[in-house]
């Protein structure tokens, strides 16, 4: 590989070195290839809509407002038309109105359709390297340059008067052999290399370059004689001349089995100044290091084969970085036709090439990083990981450009979204950055029976209930999400938002759904509630027991209830329905050591008051009143406490284990059918029973220490409905529940009853 020249006792570089290049006749027949220009991708939405008809259709018929619209309507045939409309808003309009159209059977929205991107350069078909490094899938894709870059082919020089380079190569270049500026090729080496690369694309002439019209040009750097051998020192200028013309990349297709410190210092020099340097490992076919390539931070590139095995004459070692294809490589060639090569040589400028692409569309980026990518999004061959026959694999470009520009984050626009049955909302999903290569989203519903969403984002609400819709990057697989709340506008529902320590106001939730914290022992100090879809006159009141306040006045429809800034817990809640008759309220609140509490309806009290708790949480929902079940609520007077809070439908009342004696006890009926009544007696010491008394009157007695022994409850004009209830009887503990007028707790004993629950259940 390294020659001597007369007279001149220099280490020298063969060039040509690492092309085993060959000449083969070139009468091949090649299928037509399709004609299509793969920058010139439509970013426009269309405005139509194309609707089909369940059955033929004379005239559509819409809305007033779709009707306005509405800029023209084509018909393909007696069942499909085509809708164009005025705006992308408009769209979403006439879009909605035609999917309730009881005689429409399918709305679509009109979509881009895309040629295949086939280049039409006649000789395309025989670069199987191209297809070989997955690099036709770019074409799919409209990739935006931020920057013109420039690649240093350090070489043979370049024909540029051929017919596929014309207008790729830059002026500027130098002739470092011969100390000129004439730059043309006298070998044939440089310009396969820059065919590679920089063929013109879509001409209708040749080869396709792997530039793939981007702003990509070469600037040839001549080092080499006619017969490919170079000088280490024009070497050095012309990557000295590189550096100072602030290049992007330089290909080095040659080296030497010689190690220079001088050129290991200028090598790193360039790498320092953010050039990549991609250089070829050497054709010897043995473990022997090449250089530059086995510097430090050089991209080496050894080569393959059509069936992906490492090419016979690629050099193998710890310093391959990766391979990419090298052996019948057709490309540009000096006669101004073209030519099979072989060699690392070849393998190089197809990994420059992608190099470059990544530099025009992420000028940011260090050599170092770009070398990563590229490794990292390697096909992996060989021994798994990285070995020294393929590097860290073969080059796939479509993985590392995409990497490149893959999605950083989508977001949702729409957070919360209420939609009524049958109806329709466009979600917008928005992808970070702006150039990421592969926008396809894929859209999914966590329950389609309630919200089904299409592959464009429109949600259509199929039954209540909430649902969550989530858009995923097709590429990368990130993910956002949004909730939907399906409504029935003929419904009586209701909307609420609470203020929360530490995080202010949440947005508003409806219709039974968590509205503050679980888990984070936050207080709830605010709230604000309202009715939707209610009927005239109809109203929501509400009112809130707060620390060092107690119960603030009662407020309607959407008014502040709590306070804001003063850091006081929200205690206890009373909700009140009025005038909306068939509807009832129901609420249940989340509170500090106690957790969720059972439902309450219609102003009784959820939470709690002169227990020093906070409301964490809460839930409210409208019901129909025939649903909501009838309770019972109770309060117990017990021994050195007084009356106990009112509890309800099961709950404890009195004290359990404290050897309290129970004195007196109020009973009433909750959401209780018209005409029913609650009837209950007592059996206390020193009097025995008690009269019989009705609804919420006081059985016992209050302020003569004497104890309830027993207790009888009857449930009158409550049909398919019976009362249970069982006592804790001092010495005994929890008897069995007891029905009907049956007695709990015990006579002519001198035993307290010391707790007490109470349900009411179906007789079923």
């Amino acid at each position: 590989m390294v020659g001597v020249k007369n007279m001149k006792n220099i280490k020298k570089i063969g060039a040509l070195f690492l092309g085993l290049y060959y000449i083969l006749s070139l009468n091949i027949n090649l299928a037509n290839a399709k004609e299509i220009d793969v920058n010139n991708i439509s970013n426009n939405e269309s405005n139509k809509i194309i609707i089909k008809y369940k059955e033929p259709q004379e005239e559509l018929k819409v809305n007033t407002d779709s009707s306005n619209s509405i800029k023209s309507i084509e018909k393909i045939n007696e069942k499909v038309d085509i809708i164009d409309t005025n705006s992308s808003e408009d769209k979403k309009k006439v879009y909605d109105d035609l999917k309730s159209n009881p005689n429409i059977e399918k709305v679509e929205e009109d979509k881009l359709l895309k040629i295949e991107a086939v280049p039409n350069d006649p000789k395309y078909t025989s670069q199987w390297y191209i297809p070989n490094i997955n690099f036709p899938k770019l074409w799919d894709y409209n990739i935006i340059s931020k920057k013109n870059v420039t690649i240093a082919v350090i070489d043979s020089g370049i024909n540029y008067n051929h017919e596929d380079l014309k207008g790729m190569i830059l002026d500027g270049g130098y002739n470092f052999y011969n100390n000129s500026t004439d730059v043309y090729d006298d070998n044939g080496h440089g310009t396969g290399v820059a065919g590679i690369i920089n063929a013109n694309s879509n001409n209708s002439k040749g080869i396709v370059g792997l530039q793939s019209n981007m702003p990509i040009k070469i600037l040839p750097l001549k080092t080499s004689d006619s017969n490919g051998w170079s000088y280490l020192s024009d070497m050095l200028r012309a990557v000295e001349y590189a550096i100072e013309k602030d290049v992007d990349v330089i290909n080095l297709s040659m080296g030497s089995s010689y190690y220079s410190e001088i050129e290991n210092e200028e090598i790193q020099k360039a790498i320092n100044n953010g050039i990549v340097v991609v250089a070829s490992a050497g054709n010897d076919g043995d473990s022997s290091y090449e250089y530059p390539a086995s510097y430090d931070n050089v991209i080496a590139v050894g080569a393959t084969d059509q069936n992906n095995n490492k090419a016979g004459f690629s050099n193998y070692n710890n310093k391959v970085s990766l391979s990419a294809p090298g052996q019948n490589i057709l490309t540009t060639n000096l006669s101004g036709g073209y030519s099979y090569y072989s060699g690392t040589s070849f393998s190089t400028p197809i990994v420059s090439a992608m190099v470059a692409i990544i530099k025009s569309v992420r000028p940011d980026l260090s050599p170092q990083e770009i070398k990563s990518i590229l490794q990292n999004n390697s096909l992996d061959l060989g021994t798994v990981g990285r070995d020294n026959y393929f590097g860290y694999g073969k080059v796939d470009a479509y993985k590392s450009i995409s990497n490149v520009l893959a999605p950083q984050s989508i977001k949702i626009q729409q957070d919360n979204v209420n939609i009524n049955i049958n109806e329709t909302s466009l979600l917008t999903a928005i992808i970070t950055p702006d150039d990421v290569i592969d926008k396809n989203i894929i859209w999914s519903s966590s329950n389609a029976g309630i919200a089904m969403v299409d592959q464009t984002g429109i949600v259509k609400g199929i039954s209540m209930g909430d649902a969550t819709i989530t858009a995923k990057t097709k590429l990368g697989n990130l993910i956002s999400i949004a909730s939907v709340h399906i409504i029935n506008s003929n419904v009586l529902s209701v909307k609420y938002q609470s203020h929360v320590e530490k995080i202010g106001w949440q947005n508003y939730v409806n219709d039974g759904k968590l509205a503050g914290t679980e888990g984070q022992e936050l207080r709830m100090e605010a709230l604000k509630i309202n009715l939707e879809n209610a009927p005239a006159g109809a109203k929501i009141k509400y009112q809130v027991h707060v620390k060092n306040i107690g119960w603030q006045d009662w407020v309607y429809d959407g008014k502040l209830a709590g306070t804001e800034g003063k850091a006081l817990r929200v205690e206890g809640i009373r909700i009140v329905l009025e005038n909306a008759p068939g509807y009832s309220i129901a609420y249940e609140a989340h509170v500090q050591n106690i957790g969720w509490q059972a439902w309450v309806y219609n102003g009784e009290l959820s939470g709690t008051t002169g227990k020093g708790l906070r409301i964490e949480a809460l839930k409210i929902k409208v019901v129909k009143s025939s649903d909501v079940p009838m309770g019972v609520s109770y309060s117990s007077h017990v021994q050195n406490i007084g009356w106990n809070q009112t509890v309800i439908d099961n709950e404890l009342s009195g004290t359990q284990g404290q050897g309290f004696r129970m004195e007196a006890l109020k009973i009433n009926l909750r959401n209780a059918p018209e005409g029913a009544k609650i009837k209950y007696q007592a059996h206390v010491q020193n009097i025995g029973w008690q009269d019989w008394v009705y609804d919420g009157t006081l059985i016992g007695t209050q302020g003569r220490f004497l104890r309830v022994e027993g207790i009888k409850m009857v449930l009158e004009n409550a049909p398919g409905y019976k009362i249970v209830y069982q006592v804790h009887v001092q010495n005994i503990g929890w008897q069995n529940w007891v029905y009907d007028g049956e007695l709990a707790g015990t006579t002519a004993k001198s035993l307290r009853l010391e707790a007490i629950r109470i349900k009411i259940v179906k007789n079923s």
